[in-house]
């Protein structure tokens, strides 16, 4: 399976199994933030269960990030430039807060 085709099978799960995702795209910076933070968690749970590749897990958590939200104004390169720092940011709060094991202590 390719990565495109990885995101899509990913973004089907998500929108299946949680409310939040099934009003496309998302607007509100609430729903972005809540999205961010679903989309790391999700793939770093997949990374654990050796579902994904770790080396993969920030390429994989931006396009599946960028079939949720779009910010019309913002070209997509600039957008996955956006979504890779905010990405950085919640995993190194997580990291911050709740030291490495952060998944474990969430779930």
């Amino acid at each position: 399976m390719n990565t495109d085709e990885l995101v899509e099978s990913l973004a089907k799960a998500l929108k299946e199994k949680l409310d939040q995702f099934k009003e496309l795209p998302l607007k509100t910076r609430g729903d972005i933030l809540r999205a961010i933070t679903t989309v790391v968690r999700y793939i770093e749970y997949l990374a654990e269960q050796e579902t994904i590749l770790k080396a993969n897990k920030k390429e994989l958590a931006i396009k599946l990030l960028n079939k949720f939200v779009d910010v019309p104004w913002l070209p997509e390169g600039l957008e996955e430039v956006l979504f890779g720092f905010a990405i950085d940011a919640v995993v190194e709060a997580f990291n911050q807060t709740l030291g490495n094991l952060w998944l474990k202590k969430l779930n």
